[in-house]
């Protein structure tokens, strides 16, 4: 046929050659009344842009770089998913800037975990309980005020615990303010600065 249509009312088969097209190729459903329609049906391994696929189904891209390989996107064209050529996966964004980009709510039930750095632009609501165990060698570092609502005991070498108590340079305290020297250079508890000290203990 060198112009037109070929239209089969039936199935067709197509034996080891396959079908090649040089142009776009469509596949609809005849009756949009069938019950459970198939556009198509592959019972080997499907490839896009190769002829030796690598699994079920394989999107062969044009380089490594930022392009995109694959898009999910709904009937509202919103893209829901992307992957692109370089790996990374981007969630609710068409543009992930790392290798798994999420915009918008996650939820994971399961554990979790961050062999890197953890960093939170925003803030960090935890409403269970939160185990520091030697993140780095200075174990816990707040650049800002700490807010302590509840109890908090840590074994490290400042000793602090709360319960009611705090200790400083001990893990019990006998008073609501315990300060124990153990055996350092200078004062145990100082008011003012190393210049203008008004009070000294």
């Amino acid at each position: 046929i060198a112009q037109g249509q070929l239209q089969i009312s039936g199935g067709i088969n197509v034996g080891s050659g396959g079908i090649f097209s040089a142009g776009p190729l469509s596949v609809g459903v005849a009756s949009s009344t069938q019950t459970n329609p198939v556009s198509a049906f592959f019972q080997g391994s499907v490839s896009i842009g190769t002829t030796t696929p690598y699994s079920k189904l394989t999107v062969w891209g044009s380089g490594t770089g930022s392009n995109k390989l694959v898009n999910f996107v709904n009937s509202a064209s919103s893209t829901l998913f992307t992957v692109l050529e370089n790996g990374s996966v981007g969630i609710g964004t068409t543009t992930p800037s790392s290798l798994l980009s999420v915009h918008g709510n996650s939820y994971i039930s399961g554990s979790s975990f961050f062999g890197g750095a953890l960093t939170a632009t925003s803030t960090l609501s935890v409403t269970g309980l939160t185990t520091l165990g030697n993140a780095s060698t200075t174990n816990l570092s707040i650049s800002n005020n700490l807010w302590i609502g509840g109890n908090a005991t840590t074994t490290s070498n400042g000793y602090f615990t709360t319960n009611g108590y705090i200790g400083v340079g001990t893990t019990t305290p006998w008073a609501q303010l315990s300060i124990n020297p153990n055996g350092i250079s200078g004062p145990a508890f100082a008011i003012g600065s190393s210049t203008a000290t008004n009070f000294i203990v």
